[in-house]
């Protein structure tokens, strides 16, 4: 009996202590960031309140949270989706009666269709629509977004994979800012019946490539009086360098977080502004200006993704997220060897 008790003694001592280290690593590896924001419409006031989350690890759990509270429609734009969680929630989604529609890339980088064919298979048979980039004149749908209920929505640099929820270095950025919803609603329709965006579709906190996005960043780059802060996969743009360069010269700080899959000819003249992020991959695609200007998308800085693809960034401008932005960004920095 004795024993018994010891046994279960230790038991439970084991599992208090395993509760308090994933309590640990949770909040260690992902930081959720609430606000609100207030607006004026007429004689009334209304907020809107967001979240930024950012990871490694446990974010699954908090997408399909919010994916479970839809009600009547689900609108999901994404370059993949091989998470079979989140697949589930989708069809099952659908077979209560929401309007699940999709838009995925039908030949990833490498000429594969078959993760797309893979999903198709699951979802058609819950009546999930789906459509393909073939009728945008897109080379890659590579945006991100999801939109719940024509309100809610959510812009992220990771696709629905498994590495990009519990390995890489990634953000999400959920509003439910009314006018932008709308925005992403309409842009979304006319993607789906391959119908032409207007510049007048486009909310003036949405950048879209390869549309208007080009000019936007550049623009956004030579306006920066003090700091760069860029935390992308790579950057292989001739232009987009270029200014860089010639900030620095402007005694502009400049810092780059990057993959080691950059091409170091690239950022050769950046040389002590750049890192190469080792501690965790690094798929976020994060643009700060002077500590105001913030940009998230769903791109890397490519010729490729600026001038062909389908990419939606959001401008940011809350304080708050800004700031969790930044310490994760100097957070990156310190665990991170310099470039080679």
């Amino acid at each position: 009996m004795v024993v018994n008790m010891s046994n279960r003694i230790a038991l439970v001592v084991v599992w208090i202590l395993v509760a308090s280290f994933l309590l640990f690593w949770h909040k260690w590896n992902i930081e959720v960031q609430y606000g609100y924001d207030l607006h004026e419409q007429g004689d009334q006031a209304y907020t809107t309140t967001w979240q930024l989350l950012i990871s490694p690890y446990w974010v699954q759990d908090e997408i399909i949270e919010l994916l479970s509270e839809t009600k009547y429609e689900l609108e999901i734009r994404m370059y993949q989706f091989t998470s079979k969680e989140l697949l589930q929630v989708v069809k099952n989604l659908s077979i209560l009666g929401v309007d699940v529609e999709m838009i995925l890339e039908n030949n990833t980088y490498g000429g594969s269709s078959k993760e797309r064919d893979r999903v198709r298979t699951q979802l058609e048979p819950a009546w999930v629509e789906m459509e393909s980039d073939e009728a945008m004149w897109t080379n890659f749908v590579h945006a991100k977004t999801m939109l719940i209920d024509d309100k809610t929505y959510i812009i992220s640099t990771a696709n629905l994979w498994y590495t990009w929820f519990w390995k890489n270095r990634e953000y999400r950025f959920i509003w439910d800012q009314q006018p932008i919803a709308d925005s992403l609603s309409l842009l979304f329709d006319k993607d789906m019946l391959g119908e032409k965006l207007l510049y007048k579709d486009i909310h003036p906190s949405l950048l879209i490539c390869p549309l208007d996005c080009r000019k936007k960043i550049i623009d956004v780059l030579w306006s920066a009086k003090d700091s760069i802060r860029i935390q992308t996969q790579y950057i292989q743009d001739e232009e987009v360098v270029g200014v860089l360069q010639k900030k620095k010269l402007e005694w502009v700080e400049v810092r780059i977080l990057v993959w080691e899959y950059q091409d170091d000819g690239w950022l050769e003249d950046l040389w002590t502004g750049v890192l190469i992020m080792d501690h965790v991959y690094v798929h976020a695609k994060n643009i700060l200006v002077d500590d105001e200007i913030f940009l998230m998308w769903s791109m890397n800085l490519s010729t490729n993704a600026l001038d062909n693809n389908r990419e939606i960034w959001i401008h940011i401008d809350d304080p708050k997220a800004i700031a969790s932005f930044s310490r994760q960004f100097e957070s990156d920095r310190k665990e991170t060897n310099i470039w080679k």
